[in-house]
């Protein structure tokens, strides 16, 4: 998860590692997805012979070539941005790129707005959608949105009626370099190097992705040079993409429509989440979402997202809140929505809902979930929308689950008593799956939540990666153990105890260097390790209980951190540390610095700024809790446990229920 002051540079270095052996060159299929036949070829023609004929664009196309034909003068290194300067601005926007903006944008206008010859079709467009914009120095985010980098590229393709910053608003986008040298393709035959213009592209994809809602594929030109395409390929990708591609053309869900303001359903939802949220909610627009294929059933989004990925290769996970449309009605029951990609391979996570036996309030309850469909009953997969089918080959499918536990972000909570209260809550579902003999193995603080409303229980959500350690979720053996005396953080010995513990079937291991399960900023220290390790002859780690009882303690530690962010201090430099200690302990991209803040205990260090916000109780249990976990880490102490961690934030809870009394 990226914080706001996260180091673009880090974050595109991992996209080039996690980019290896997954690009393709070349491929047809791209220009047959933008439809670029389907440009008139009179129009076409006319076109690439103005642009060759009339003043303005000869003039840029002179332009262009002079700055190109200078940087391919240039060695490598002198094009591409310097590891020693710090600005982001200054790396994305070097002067060579800028001095080609104008004429690029020269060449856009003259095709974007080419008149429609006499003779052609009726059908042709003869006004454009959509313009290519230089665009302001940062693209910004939506207010409910966390994490976005500063940064924009260098065009945008956004709607005639649009003047927003948004990232949401736009529909695709350019990225420009002066030189052939920096072109997606390595320049050496044997470098299996990422070129720094793809990672930067892949990093704009993602915050597309990320920003605009239910977009399934990102569209992006890359200029490098002139060697771009034929100018009449150029003329047909540009009039298309301008003046007749549809949205979901561009890459929108065919089934999420954006409904019109003053929409009924619009309206409706616009009140449904003002007596939700509040009335200090920005307005959001409303999406009208089916299942697809012959499905009539209809709902219609709530208010801003809960949540939405910011990874680049992953699920592409949203979370919204939603009403179902009935007999042409909004209903007025709200359910949470949740769209991402699975692999064909894996259990779909509603099927995982369904061999819960019994219910927990510590586990979000599933109210309907299936693949979606296109309008043939094809599930909607990514072979689809790259038009490559085999039955054989693994490929990503768009899965839906409406589930009726609605819930807040964990950081969101009211009293300390409420987090508290809520991490039990949520250890406790997860303890009541894994006695069925299903292991979660995705804790993060996207996927623990509190309770809609203060007084319910916490609960987990996305089921996706859990992993059913047998066919039949009954557990084999459970035996009684004796827990001798230990030595406790206080410096007492704990009394002497049993605890239970169940063996199910064969576990699955979780090999090195392989794409291990979980949200990576809140990985146990161990999974951490054995990522870096990469690929070796040791024996592989089991992905284990005591693994995902850690990253419960992450959780609680970002949503206390993410939570000191909101309050405001009397000095700007106490809110600098409070903002600082958050990105410090959250907003590491590699792997090596996260496990090496967790090998420390950081998250679970109370900075100065923060005592006057948080409890003795509270500094008090994570300190506590920092022992524990370290100790588990650097092999002190027995893997973590239930009641260890649980025992230690009851106790916690009932002294501030105590505090709470005497108060009142």
């Amino acid at each position: 998860m990226d914080t706001a002051n996260s180091d673009w540079r880090s974050s595109r270095q991992d996209l080039g590692v996690e980019l290896q052996g997954k690009q393709i060159f070349d491929s047809l299929v791209v220009l047959e997805r933008l439809g670029i036949s389907e440009a008139p070829d009179d129009l076409v023609s006319e076109c690439c012979a103005r642009l060759c004929r009339d003043n303005a664009p000869v003039e840029a196309m002179r332009q262009l070539r002079r700055l190109t034909g200078a940087a391919d003068k240039l060695p490598l290194e002198d094009l591409e941005p310097s590891s020693q300067d710090t600005d982001p601005v200054k790396q994305a926007k070097r002067r060579r790129e800028k001095d080609m903006y104008p004429h690029l944008r020269t060449m856009f206008q003259f095709i974007e707005s080419f008149p429609i010859p006499s003779a052609a079709l009726p059908t042709s467009s003869s006004k454009n959608r959509r313009y290519f914009i230089n665009d302001a120095k940062y693209l910004t985010q939506d207010a409910h949105t966390w994490g976005f980098p500063a940064g924009a590229p260098d065009f945008t393709l956004m709607d005639q009626d649009v003047s927003s910053t948004l990232w949401r608003e736009r529909a695709a986008f350019v990225e420009v370099k002066p030189s052939h040298k920096q072109g997606p393709k390595p320049v050496w035959r044997n470098d299996t190097r990422v070129p720094s213009l793809v990672t930067q592209c892949a990093d704009y994809a993602r915050l597309h992705l990320s920003a605009k809602p239910f977009q399934l594929f990102s569209v992006g030109l890359l200029i490098f040079g002139t060697r771009f395409c034929e100018t009449e390929e150029f003329v047909r990708i540009v009039r298309r993409m301008a003046c007749d591609m549809s949205p979901t053309d561009l890459g929108q869900d065919p089934t999420a429509i954006m409904l019109p303001e003053g929409s009924a359903d619009s309206r409706a939802a616009q009140i449904l989440a003002t007596k939700l949220l509040g009335s200090g909610v920005p307005t959001f627009p409303s999406y009208s979402i089916s299942m697809g294929g012959n499905s009539s059933r209809r709902w219609c989004t709530v208010g801003p997202p809960i949540w939405n990925s910011l990874s680049f290769i992953g699920r592409g996970t949203s979370v919204w809140r939603v009403a179902e449309i009935q007999h042409g009605r909004l209903s007025d029951s709200i359910v949470v929505m949740k769209s991402a990609w699975r692999s064909s391979r894996r259990l779909a996570e509603a099927d995982i809902y369904s061999a819960i036996v019994g219910s927990h309030p510590g586990v979000a309850r599933l109210s309907y979930g299936d693949d979606v469909r296109l309008s043939t009953e094809a599930v909607l997969s990514v072979d689809a929308l790259r038009r490559c089918f085999s039955v054989e080959k693994e490929t990503p499918i768009l899965h839906r689950l409406f589930l009726t536990t609605l819930g807040r972000p964990i950081w969101d909570y009211n009293t300390e008593l409420e987090l508290l209260t809520g991490i039990v809550g949520a250890l406790q579902g997860h303890r009541f799956l894994s006695q069925q003999g299903i292991l979660y193995r995705d804790v993060s603080a996207g996927n623990v939540l509190l309770p809609a409303k203060p007084g319910g229980s916490a609960f987990i959500t996305d089921l996706e990666f859990a992993y059913l350690v047998a066919k039949t979720v009954i557990p084999q053996t459970t035996v009684t153990l004796p827990v001798p005396s230990r030595l406790h953080p206080s410096g007492k010995y704990t009394e002497s105890t049993t605890r239970t513990h169940t063996t199910f079937g064969a576990e699955k291991p979780v090999l090195r260097g392989a794409a291990m399960t979980g949200t990576v900023q809140f990985m146990a220290e161990e999974i951490l390790y054995h990522i870096m390790l990469g690929k070796t002859d040791e024996p592989p780690i089991v992905h284990a209980v005591t693994h995902d009882i850690e990253s419960f303690c992450w959780v609680l530690c970002y949503g206390i951190a993410r939570k000191l962010t909101t309050f405001h201090p009397t000095t700007e430099a106490d809110r600098n540390k409070l903002k600082e200690h958050f990105n410090s302990c959250f907003g590491e991209t590699k792997v090596d610095s996260i496990r090496w803040k967790r090998q420390g205990g950081a998250p679970f260090e109370t900075p100065e700024a923060a005592k006057q916000y948080l409890s003795h109780s509270l500094r008090a249990l994570l300190a506590d809790l920092r022992i524990y976990v370290c100790g588990c880490i650097n092999n002190r102490y027995t893997p973590l446990e239930y009641e260890v961690v649980m025992g230690e934030i009851t106790k916690t809870i009932k002294v501030l229920e105590n505090e709470k009394g005497k108060s009142t």
